[in-house]
């Protein structure tokens, strides 16, 4: 966990309604529930918001009481989060609220809050070690899914095993094919030398193709290949909406004014480091929903102790 969000949940008051919004696997909302290391087993109603479905394995872990004190709302995006009654007492997000568009998140959040609600976000920075290394990555994907690329070399070759295998005969670019893929491979294993980063990424598309073409050769079937890609091809679309949100000290600025003319009174939006190596990690957002509080003293109570 990026930051201490056991302590943040405990910090709420019993019964607390809690939104963990763009919730992928819903890692949060298990710790809201009380699931995986909460000190104390809380009576708190949990709901888990996320444009995907939603189907994380942790959830038949846990008993049938609990449960019930979960609700999935699948296919809802930020800015459509549904009313409840009493409104929402706490808003959640790891990585995600920044995916979202800005002000008309805020808007609805602001919609659906209790008074005196709190909120904590940890959004995207444009140089953490995420976003560096995702624009890396970025970088390398597209080299490898251009035409010409790496997967597009490999279907070449693969048609032409998928011939042989038929025992068709095959044209004269064969050869030139085959020069081009060990040409691709020398310049991957350079690529490889100088940004060790990048070495997992490439060994695994290395492997894709080279189960692809084995397979091509001995069933004669090339669509295995497209397959193989387009595991690359959402990596590549994830990595570019990554690079796209990260929020910068103006955006950020932004946001915290919108919450502020909303009503929010935000006492954090900070810089968030590992504390072993000083990375840049994200940003980390606080604020309160209530016009009378200090929110600066309430959030750093719910959050630092």
């Amino acid at each position: 966990m990026l930051v201490d969000w056991i302590g943040w949940f405990d910090a709420l008051p019993e019964g607390a309604c809690v939104a963990d919004l763009a919730c992928g696997n819903g890692l949060l909302a298990g710790l809201a529930l009380g699931f995986n290391g909460t000190r104390h087993d809380p009576l708190r109603r949990v709901f888990g918001i996320d444009i995907a479905e939603l189907a994380p394995r942790w959830i038949g872990q846990i008993d049938p009481a609990r449960r019930q004190q979960l609700t999935w709302l699948q296919r809802t995006p930020i800015e459509r989060i549904p009313e409840i009654k009493g409104g929402f007492d706490a808003f959640c997000s790891q990585f995600g609220f920044e995916y979202a568009e800005p002000d008309a998140a805020v808007d609805a959040i602001t919609r659906v809050a209790a008074r005196g609600a709190w909120l904590q976000f940890v959004v995207h920075h444009p140089d953490s070690i995420f976003a560096r290394q995702g624009a890396a990555e970025l970088s390398a994907l597209r080299m490898l899914l251009a035409p010409a690329g790496l997967f597009d070399t490999a279907g070449r070759i693969a048609a032409n095993l998928a011939a042989r295998f038929r025992g068709m005969p095959l044209d004269g670019s064969a050869e030139r094919v085959r020069r081009d893929y060990n040409r691709l491979q020398l310049e991957l294993d350079r690529l490889g030398r100088e940004r060790p980063a990048l070495l997992a990424l490439l060994a695994e598309a290395r492997e894709a193709v080279h189960a692809a073409l084995v397979h091509a050769s001995q069933t004669g079937d090339v669509a295995w290949l497209s397959q193989q890609r387009t595991a690359f091809d959402f990596a590549l679309l994830r990595l570019e909406n990554l690079v796209r949100v990260a929020c910068s000290e103006a955006r950020i600025t932004a946001l915290l004014a919108r919450f502020e003319s909303k009503g929010w009174r935000m006492a954090i939006a900070d810089p968030l480091r590992q504390q072993a190596s000083g990375a840049l990690l994200g940003w980390r957002i606080e604020g309160c929903f209530h016009p009378d509080c200090d929110s600066t003293t309430a959030m750093k109570d719910g959050t630092d102790r």
